[in-house]
């Protein structure tokens, strides 16, 4: 007792009063618990609902871009095929053009009989 602090025994706390404050402690650490459990219970709930929300907007805008994918698969094949006739369309003349340059190449070996036939197919009026 000679350690203890010079006050009256009403300042000195018995085993009654300090299971009054764990009593009182622990009810307020559970109104806390219970405070901050309703909080995260809340939060959660509005985070969930604008996940789902978000989900639904990108799965709409997916949607849209398979869409614009998908069109753009239709131009590109009607452009593969505008191009494939434009290259058979060039072929052809340029075979043309070659026969006739075959013909026209065969008169200066001195060929005078296909000269003539050459000059008549290829559309030639008068000799170069």
């Amino acid at each position: 007792m000679a350690h203890l602090p010079p006050v009256g025994w009403a300042d000195v706390a018995t085993k009654h009063d300090l299971a009054a404050l764990g009593r009182q402690l622990r009810a307020d650490m559970e109104a806390v618990d219970a405070s901050v459990r309703e909080e995260l219970a809340r939060q959660i709930g509005g985070l969930t609902g604008e996940i789902s929300g978000l989900r639904g907007e990108i799965g709409g805008e997916i949607g849209g871009l398979r869409g614009d994918i998908s069109g753009l698969r239709g131009e590109i094949s009607a452009l593969r095929g505008e191009l494939g006739g434009e290259i058979g369309g060039l072929r052809g003349e340029m075979g043309g053009e070659m026969a006739c340059a075959a013909r026209w190449s065969a008169r200066s070996a001195g060929c005078a009989a296909t000269w003539a036939i050459s000059r008549q197919s290829c559309g030639v009026r008068s000799a170069p």
